[in-house]
């Protein structure tokens, strides 16, 4: 994403644009930096490590629902018959997922005991 930014800053306009930066803009951009970025993906791996790979990105899938779920309680969008489709979608390969994984350890158990 660097690189890309890095490429794409020429093409974007902001050389030419005049920049006026004031304490609430210089705070806001801080915030989005630590809280946005470092912060919600240094806890992202340190979750991982606990919980395991597989639950962590179980639940990585479902943060789209939830982006929908707080722009509409948030900022008053909208929802449409795609979006609830969407949503359903994604739930339903989370579960599928999540049984398939629950069914493997389930016969894990029985073939330990059984053993």
């Amino acid at each position: 994403m660097v690189i890309a930014g890095v490429i794409l800053f020429p093409m974007s306009g902001l050389t030419t644009m005049e920049l006026v930066y004031s304490v609430d803009i210089l705070a806001a951009l801080t915030g989005i930096i630590l809280i946005g970025t470092i912060i919600s993906y240094t806890m992202f791996l340190k979750g991982t490590s606990y919980i395991g790979p597989v639950k962590s990105s179980l639940i990585a899938a479902v943060e789209p629902i939830s982006a929908v779920f707080f722009a509409f309680l948030i900022m008053n969008e909208h929802f449409y018959a795609i979006d609830f489709v969407g949503m359903a979608m994604i739930l339903a390969a989370v579960v599928l997922i999540s049984v398939k994984d629950l069914i493997k350890e389930r016969r894990k158990k029985e073939q330990g005991v059984l053993e």
